[in-house]
């Protein structure tokens, strides 16, 4: 063959190859903006599920464009699922340091759950490039106003709506400082101008209505809510608000009415049900409400969603009996299909509430059986092997559902608890750490961990997490607790003194309080004040061990031994069968 056929050969193939793959890029191009656009389509008509398979497969073909990683976040914040919108609007940023949306939104995010320094880091760099943009300008705002710089909050707010006056976000934040600063007129006149502008604005007509709420003005709260489910007829949450203002107001009439009607326009919607049930139960009686259950399923025979509320009322009435005779329906009616599982987890915990162990081992074997990897078995399982003194067997259940749930606290608690049963302090306090990480505004969670480095010994980097707790729950009695003992384990008489005086004073009937200050007058040798706080604690737990404990010490340290065996005396004649008075006066 030529020389000439060979290379003109050649470059035909290199050309196809190149218009091939110049092709590939356009048609990947071409299908990516065809799933972002038909996702933002669903997502301003309220279908978030659609939505998001739009989105996620807009980023399946660009992986690393921020547009798609931004609307990823959107359609995930829409949905509830705050973490990772966080993630998908970093990693926008990631991609495009210069996505002023992502920034706006992922600083908006810091803002509302607290974290005012954090967001006021993300907007910095996007307001030294784009000083002028109304999003940035209002999340800085809201992070001032939490940080008490009001001047500075209200100069971004009014910059904000200046520059954007049908800026929702902005509106709302700049009425919202008007109102913390008592201009009441100020800050329903921009609300009412910004929805004369904005017709179909639900966010702001209920800023509104919290504004005309707390000025006492009721019948223009009426109307407002009114004016929400005639705009948005298709939401139940309009429905349920007007019948939650109806009944606050104790306009009950009005509420069953709204809720009936909202059932007739909307019978899909089961929350609507489940809230004419539970209004039923609370302002009519439980047999209007049991009546109506019976009636909403003798229509809908096949509902066993339903049913499962039929079973909770029952549950909530304490007539265990009947619900466990709806479970066992449904389960004899869906076998082994999915609702039949839900009913066989939710009859053991029912029965291991109960104490019938062997009864709720079996559902749970049956579910397991069916799926070994059902999380709700394995939950239950692994906190009845922990029950049960089996860590072991306890930690390989849950972390089965870890894999699953990676972010699920109550099972990292458990799996915390397991842990620390089987000697390993070190991956309990792992698993704690990780669990404050998912969520640090859970307040269990930082009770959890909190407590749980005092008994590692470890009560000083245990000292900031419960004060922060303390600081946004100042009357939270079981972290004053838990301070008490991070403040006793730090040999900080006075803040463990402070602390205990603080609970005695929030729950004056419970014998906690009164315990914690014995506890530190015995410590300090005021052993009179000792004997008289142990007293009251034993007054109000006259079965608390510790505090019959703390008495005798206390007394014997007076030399009032005769005093203390009068006391275990009195104790030994009203608990024949505890031994433990038996045991302190044998000392």
């Amino acid at each position: 063959m030529p020389c000439s056929a060979v290379n003109t050969l050649g470059f035909k193939s290199v050309l196809l190859v190149a218009v091939l793959a110049t092709a590939g890029c356009g048609g990947a191009e071409s299908r990516k903006a065809r799933h972002l656009e038909k996702g933002e389509t669903f997502l301003a008509a309220g279908n978030f599920d659609k939505a998001r398979v739009e989105f996620r497969n807009a980023l399946q073909i660009a992986p690393m464009d921020s547009g798609a990683r931004y609307e990823n976040g959107v359609v995930d914040e829409k949905m509830g699922n705050i973490r990772e919108a966080a993630q998908f609007y970093q990693g926008a940023l990631d991609s495009n340091a210069d996505n002023v949306r992502a920034r706006t939104s992922l600083g908006r995010i810091y803002a509302l759950s607290g974290g005012s320094d954090q967001a006021l880091a993300i907007v910095k760099p996007g307001l030294e490039k784009h000083p002028d943009d109304a999003g940035l300008l209002t999340v800085r705002a809201a992070a001032r106003i939490q940080l008490k710089d009001e001047a500075g909050a209200l100069a971004d707010a009014e910059r904000a709506v200046q520059l954007a006056p049908n800026n929702e976000d902005a509106v709302a934040v700049l009425a919202g400082i008007y109102k913390s600063q008592g201009q009441i007129d100020k800050s329903r006149e921009v609300l009412q101008d910004a929805i004369k502008r904005l017709p179909s604005t639900v966010e702001l007509r209920l800023a509104l209505a919290q504004l005309y709420a707390a000025s006492g003005q009721e019948p223009q709260v009426e109307a407002l809510l009114i004016d929400l489910v005639r705009l948005r007829p298709d939401e139940k949450a309009q429905r349920l608000r007007l019948a939650q203002y109806y009944m606050r107001s104790d306009h009950n009439d009005d509420a069953e009415r709204v809720l009936r009607q909202g059932i007739k326009d909307l019978p899909a919607e089961h929350e609507l049900k489940t809230g004419l049930v539970q209004f039923l139960a609370a302002r009519r009686s439980r047999e209007a409400a049991e009546k109506e259950l019976a009636a909403l399923i003798a229509a809908n025979p096949k509902d066993f969603e339903l049913k499962f509320l039929l079973a909770q009322f029952y549950e909530q009435g304490h007539e265990d009996p009947k619900a466990a005779a709806v479970y066992k329906g449904i389960i004899d009616a869906a076998e082994l299909d999915a609702p039949g599982i839900t009913a066989r987890n939710r009859w053991a915990v029912m029965r291991l509430r109960e104490g019938d162990v062997p009864g709720g081992e079996k559902l749970i074997a049956e579910v397991l059986a069916k799926n070994p990897r059902d999380n709700d078995a394995l939950i239950l399982r692994g906190n009845l092997e922990l029950a049960q003194k089996d860590p072991k067997s306890a930690i390989v259940d849950l972390r089965s559902v870890l894999r699953d749930q990676p972010n699920s606290i109550g099972v990292m608690r458990a799996l915390a608890r397991a842990h620390l049963a089987n000697g390993e302090p070190a991956l309990a306090e792992e698993t704690m750490r990780r669990a404050f990480d998912a969520n640090p505004k859970d307040p269990s969670v930082r009770e959890d961990l909190a407590e749980l480095l005092v008994n590692l010994g470890k009560p000083l980097q245990a000292k900031p997490i419960i004060e922060e707790l303390l600081k946004q729950q100042p009357d939270n009695f079981a972290a004053l607790n838990i301070q008490f003992k991070v403040d006793a384990a730090n040999n900080d008489l006075t803040g463990a003194k402070q602390s205990a005086e603080e609970m005695a004073s929030l729950r004056p009937k419970e014998a906690l309080g009164y315990y914690n200050q014995a506890a530190v007058a015995e410590t300090e040798k005021r052993l009179e004040d000792a004997v008289r706080l142990y007293s009251k604690a034993l007054e109000l737990a006259p079965d608390s061990l510790e505090s019959l404990q703390g008495i005798t010490r206390a007394l014997v340290g007076l030399n009032r031994g005769a005093d203390a065996v009068k006391r275990l005396d009195a104790v030994m004649s009203a608990y024949p069968a505890s031994p433990f008075a038996a045991n302190l006066k044998g000392g």
